[in-house]
Parts: structure tokens; sequence; C-alpha cells
């Protein structure tokens, strides 16, 4: 396999585990609106415990695996462009994930499954869709690699 091939395969099933990732996660938000809130609550904590812990060793690879392609694609049209879309795509998922959904994240972490704050159906519905929009941005990053993939062996 040649340091090319990996970075594409680093590149790819990394869009491809954030996009399906987020996915999921907004997809099952639609499943808890009929349930209870602690029910969300429990589900929730659990699952983002498991995201604080994959979350720092999966990310930097994966916008390090971008800027490499960029650097082995710098003279071919149009794939650049496209890997620099990624690129940016990616920086917004990140940034979106730092700025408001860790924060919101960790105001969930410290609710308590027996008493879950009045203000659950509005914070919810800002969750649901800040996620939804980090969801788009790495489906756009993981079509983007795709296309400059596709681009680069025609």
């Amino acid at each position: 396999m040649t340091s090319q091939s990996l970075l594409w395969l680093i590149e790819l099933s990394l869009c491809a585990f954030y996009a399906g990732g987020v996915t999921i996660g907004w997809l099952e938000m639609a499943r808890f609106a009929s349930l209870r809130p602690a029910s969300y609550v429990d589900w929730h904590q659990h699952m983002d415990s498991v995201f604080r812990r994959v979350a720092p060793i999966t990310g930097l690879p994966w916008l390090l695996s971008e800027v490499l392609l960029i650097a082995a694609y710098a003279d071919r049209r149009p794939e650049v462009y496209y890997l620099i879309g990624a690129l940016v795509a990616t920086i917004l998922f990140i940034g979106m994930t730092g700025r408001w959904m860790v924060p919101m994240n960790r105001d969930i972490e410290g609710w308590s499954l027996d008493d879950v704050p009045p203000r659950w159906a509005q914070f919810m519905a800002r969750w649901r869709s800040l996620h939804g929009i980090r969801g788009l941005l790495a489906w756009l990053a993981f079509g983007l690699s795709l296309l400059a993939l596709l681009q680069s062996v025609s």
C-alpha cells in the first residue's frame, strides 16, 4: 500500500465515521422525543463519555490526512479544490463541536436523571439543530473527499 493510499483510507474512513456517527445521534433524537427526558439523559451521558475518549484520537488524524492529501495533490486540479473544501467542512465541523456541542454536552452531563431541567425541550431542539448542521458538514467533507479520490483515479 502506498502512502497516498493509506492517506485516502484514513481520510475516507474518518469522514465516514464522523458522518455516520453524527447521523445516528441525530436520528436517535427523533426516537427519544417520545420518551421521558431522563431516558435521553441517561443515553446521552453514556454516549458522550465514549465520544470524549474517541474524538481526540480520531479528529487529529482526520485533519492531518486532509492536509497531507492537499500537499500531495497541490498541482492537481480539481482534486486539490475538492480536498480544500473537505478541509474547510472538517474545520467547521470541529469548530462547531468545540464552540457549541461540547459546552452543551457538559450541561447534559450535569443533569440528574431524577430532575431534568424545565428548559429540556428548547435545549434539545437547539442541540438537534446544531447536530444536524454538523452532520451535513461531515457528509460534505466525505463527499468532497470521495470526489477528489474518484477524480484522481480517472
